[in-house]
């Protein structure tokens, strides 16, 4: 079973996508209307897709390991992932074609898809 889009598996990026799309729109709404804080949600958001992606493998590669093995594993990772997010922040500080709050809001995309599929499993 080859499926291009398996809907279940990456339901999580797909609510990552609405909440970008709505933090969009409120800020358009408050007149946020300049062509950068579109350019840093996109940022945001394509950083935590990528961010996503690496804990899932992290997480894949880390269970076929040993219990010491595993613990260093994902300590690194974790520290790559967010060094990545601090250059992210402070490269969109730096210049200007990003807005920091834009990227700021995209980066939060992660934690309210996660957040979501919480909600989503105790309900069920």
């Amino acid at each position: 079973m080859n499926k291009i889009f398996d809907l279940q598996k990456d339901k999580i990026i797909l609510v990552m996508m609405a909440y970008t799309i709505i933090a969009f729109g409120i800020g358009w709404m408050w007149g946020l209307r300049e062509i950068s804080f579109l350019v840093g949600l996109v940022i945001g958001l394509i950083i935590s897709v990528l961010k996503y992606k690496l804990l899932e493998v992290t997480l894949n590669r880390a269970v076929n390991m040993s219990e010491a093995k595993a613990k260093i594993y994902s300590q690194r990772h974790y520290l790559v992932r967010y060094t990545l997010t601090g250059a992210v922040l402070l490269i969109s500080a730096i210049y200007s074609q990003a807005n920091l709050l834009g990227v700021f809001l995209g980066l939060l995309a992660l934690k309210v898809g996660a957040y979501y599929e919480l909600f989503n499993i105790r309900r069920s």
